[in-house]
């Protein structure tokens, strides 16, 4: 009825900008409980604030405004929790101070937005060749199962500043790696043998009896998209050595993904079976060009 929210709109967007540079900050000082601090506030802030004008009657718009504040109040509070630390530098010599450009971010915008695609890539996918029933079977067990894929995110963010900090100094970072791996790998193995066993109680419990068939394809989900958890892990060590490997692979594969759907998709499993092996071809291609560089003696 009225244009206000989508303004609303713009502002949230403006506002979740900041948060983004502090958690930046707190992640390169390895600052991790304020920086896992900061998202769980986010999220309180969120639910708190929008349910509440909610509440008192602002409806679609106060659920927007809630949110636009909460961004605030995050950045807010990590600003203060910051303050310390840039205080530090002031007056200090900036001989040795990197200028942030274009040309240094775009690589891990490269790599990030690959990676956001080609884990993307089968619900377009699915929506285009399946009927709208069977999409949103597939839908309902890609957003749990892609849970899999984001259980070793506060491994990766804790992760890139200690490598980056000992690629600096010149030192083998080849352990943290493997340690980071090894322990992404029980994480992941637990999530995706949950799922197996649990997949249709999960579905009905989040979804409904309606998308009970769901439960079916979460089971083997998990396990299709593990190897994508793997590859950001090593993605993400790459990034803070200064390499981008896998966004390449992305390119390659992704094409040979859509080629193997269109000419594959007799049923929701065959997508889910394309996924698992366009990830176990990622990472296989991807650990052999690293055990070249690591045998030739590269920190």
């Amino acid at each position: 009825p009225n244009s206000i929210p989508v303004y609303l709109l713009g502002i949230l967007l403006f506002f979740t900008c900041f948060p983004f540079i502090n958690n930046a900050f707190l992640q390169g000082l390895q600052k991790f409980t304020w920086l896992s601090t900061s998202s769980a506030l986010n999220s309180i802030f969120k639910i708190v604030l929008s349910a509440a004008f909610v509440w008192v009657g602002y409806g679609v718009s106060g659920a927007i405004g809630g949110a636009a504040l909460a961004y605030f109040l995050t950045w807010l509070i990590t600003y203060v929790v910051l303050q310390s630390s840039l205080k530090k530098g002031i007056g200090q010599p900036r001989s040795n101070v990197s200028a942030f450009t274009f040309s240094s971010a775009l690589p891990v915008f490269v790599a990030n937005g690959a990676f956001a695609v080609v884990t993307q890539l089968d619900m377009v996918l699915v929506n285009y060749f399946f009927s709208a029933h069977e999409a949103g079977l597939y839908a309902a067990a890609s957003i749990l199962g892609k849970a899999v894929l984001y259980l070793p995110g506060g491994i990766a963010l804790a992760l890139f500043p200690m490598v980056a900090e000992q690629h600096a100094r010149d030192e083998e970072s080849a352990p943290l790696l493997l340690q980071a791996l090894g322990l992404t790998f029980i994480l992941c193995v637990i999530g995706s043998t949950v799922y197996f066993f649990g997949g249709e109680l999960f579905v009905r419990l989040m979804y409904g009896e309606k998308y009970r068939e769901a439960g079916e394809l979460l089971r083997y989900y998990g396990f299709a998209i593990l190897p994508m958890s793997i590859v950001m892990v090593v993605e993400y060590f790459l990034i803070a050595k200064g390499r981008v490997l896998f966004a390449y692979l992305f390119m390659l594969v992704a094409p040979l993904q859509v080629l193997a759907v269109y000419y594959f998709h007799d049923s929701l499993f065959s997508i889910i079976m394309i996924t698992a092996i366009s990830g176990v071809l990622v990472v296989i291609i991807g650990f052999a060009i690293l055990w070249r560089i690591f045998a030739s003696g590269s920190r």
